[in-house]
């Protein structure tokens, strides 16, 4: 039988000397989004008016869209609401580190005035409206998801804008002293790299104790222009010059920067290195379903996720990898220890459907290298 790769036991190992015993208490701030998501699921059959069989497969939808395109007939779909929960980067991360007792203050498109939902959800954290969320419908398969989004006002969001719905110096106060600034996200946010060089150019002179660590999210960059992913590299780089950038991204978005920039090449390692010097980063970090792998100008570090068959929730797991992330650059571990909690955090909330608190963070750790299925050393 074999087991887990050695690069794992060792940073497996590395994480729990490294990770401090008690977690939390770091001040942190994110922004700039803010989505309120309808979770819902589609009805493949009703047994009778309450009664019903979801559909479970994202292949499904897409096989009866395209019969209905083949006989030129409407397609037509029968929903129902599961639940109502907040979405975007600020939310995710917000939940995710308060709930490890880190301090986080968010600064996002919550409403105005602030939606019942965030202000509810939300209350014991300082938080301040820059404008309406996001509205999205989102339907979970077996297979993947579809995600239904009317954009908030994140999506007109540049730094003339943001300083219109809050006054610099006031901006300055809610991230001042915080250890971590994170943001997301550019595929929705056009005008991201004004942010960053808004930010860089007339926050950063104003803080007396500004973030060590600045974390941004692009997602889904399939949705960005290539002229304005090659434009707005530079903005990153810039950032980079006045405090420590890290840029996490998944597989798929690594490719895209990668190709973008006339590197397109095989290995996930590789990508994100291409992709961390595209940016001119100090750090960027690219995950995915089986493998998590960190790039910084002295450094390569790359291990394996422990994966699972039948996960309660997936939607957001990227945002969560995140948070772990942040607790490894908030405890300074090294790079593949903060891999394995950026992978543990994310592995716990799509088990689970919730995120670790600071007990159940380290259980997972503990118990990292015993996710893996042993198979027979001759297949």
């Amino acid at each position: 039988m074999t087991g887990p790769e050695p690069e794992i036991e060792r940073a497996v190992s590395r994480c729990q000397r490294q990770l401090p015993e008690t977690l939390g208490g770091d001040s942190v701030a994110f922004g700039f989004d803010g989505v309120v998501d309808t979770v819902r699921e589609i009805i493949d059959e009703r047994q009778d008016g309450a009664e019903y069989t979801p559909v479970t497969e994202l292949a499904a939808v897409g096989d009866r869209i395209q019969e209905s395109v083949d006989i030129k007939s409407s397609a037509t779909f029968e929903w129902t609401e599961e639940a109502t929960r907040t979405g975007g980067h600020v939310c995710h991360l917000t939940r995710a580190l308060g709930t490890l007792e880190y301090e986080p203050t968010m600064i996002g498109t919550l409403g105005e005035p602030i939606d019942p939902v965030f202000r509810d959800e939300f209350e014991r954290y300082p938080k301040v409206s820059i404008g309406q969320p996001g509205q999205t419908d989102a339907v979970e398969f077996d297979d993947g998801k579809l995600m239904l989004t009317q954009p908030g006002d994140y999506r007109t969001l540049d730094w003339e804008t943001l300083c219109d719905c809050i006054d610099v110096a006031d901006l300055a106060d809610r991230i001042d002293g915080r250890r971590l600034l994170g943001l997301g996200y550019w595929s929705v946010t056009p005008s991201f790299p004004d942010l960053l060089d808004g930010l860089r150019e007339e926050l950063w002179p104003l803080l007396s104790s500004p973030p060590e660590h600045v974390l941004a999210d692009p997602a889904d960059l399939r949705h960005v222009p290539p002229a304005d992913l090659r434009g707005g590299a530079s903005a990153f780089a810039a950032l980079d010059d006045v405090v420590e950038v890290t840029v996490s991204a998944n597989r798929s978005e690594c490719q895209v920067i990668a190709s973008v920039f006339g590197d397109d090449v095989d290995e996930f390692e590789e990508t994100v290195q291409v992709a961390r010097e595209a940016l001119g980063v100090h750090r960027f970090v690219g995950h995915g379903v089986d493998r998590s792998a960190s790039s910084t100008a002295t450094e390569t570090a790359s291990i394996a996720v422990p994966t699972v068959e039948n996960p309660v929730l997936t939607t957001s797991a990227g945002d969560h990898f995140n948070a772990g992330l942040a607790v490894g650059l908030l405890t300074d571990v090294d790079e593949d220890a903060a891999l394995v909690l950026g992978n543990s955090l994310a592995g716990w909330f799509v088990r689970n459907g919730t995120g670790p608190t600071r007990d159940q963070l380290r259980t997972f750790v503990d118990e990292y290298l015993d996710q893996f299925e042993s198979v027979p050393a001759d297949e």
